[in-house]
């Protein structure tokens, strides 16, 4: 467990300082925009790698048991999910009308994810992943930052739709087999 703690933390250490713009910048301004990058890069996948094989690792410990309803509602919202994610980076009409896809599509995730189990492996996993979209909503809002506007077209929202579509069975598919967790169906 202490090793998908401390992932935790370096992962999402990581992803908090820009939401700090003063601090962001000094730490360009110190190292260089590209060893900026490199180090979030490489605390990024060092907390992943860290994070995953904690969990790996980590004893079933039962906290709650989970409703079933919510295995049944879970691979409706893995599907919405990866819409979103597919929808962050292409001028979708999705895009326009959700302020931030991605972040939303990662507060899913990670929430149904809590929903549909009680260990307290899979609490330390996504509740931060939950907490920290939150965080990254109400950083964006507050720094005023909007996703492009500009024209959209309805090929786009197709094309991330099946995008998403195409993940989301190929993760609900393999699930087992990539992280060793079944999806019950």
């Amino acid at each position: 467990m202490t090793m998908l703690i401390l992932g935790a933390i370096l992962f999402f250490g990581a992803h908090t300082v820009p939401m700090s713009v003063p601090l962001r910048v000094a730490l360009v301004g110190r190292w260089g925009a590209n060893a900026y990058k490199g180090v979030f890069a490489l605390c990024s996948l060092a907390g992943l790698v860290l994070m995953g094989v904690g969990f790996a690792r980590s004893e079933v410990a039962v906290l709650w048991v989970p409703p079933a309803w919510a295995r049944s509602l879970a691979p409706v919202a893995m599907w919405v999910a990866f819409v979103l994610l597919a929808s962050a980076y292409t001028p979708t009409h999705i895009r326009r009308t959700v302020k931030h896809p991605m972040m939303l599509g990662v507060l899913v995730w990670s929430a149904m994810h809590l929903l549909a189990n009680g260990e307290r492996a899979t609490l330390w996993l996504f509740a931060p992943f939950a907490v920290y979209a939150v965080a990254s909503i109400v950083s964006a809002e507050r720094r005023g930052k909007r996703l492009g506007g500009g024209e959209v077209a309805w090929k786009f929202d197709v094309m991330v739709v099946a995008i998403g579509s195409i993940l989301w069975g190929l993760v609900w598919y393999f699930h087992a087999a990539l992280f060793r967790v079944s999806t019950g169906w």
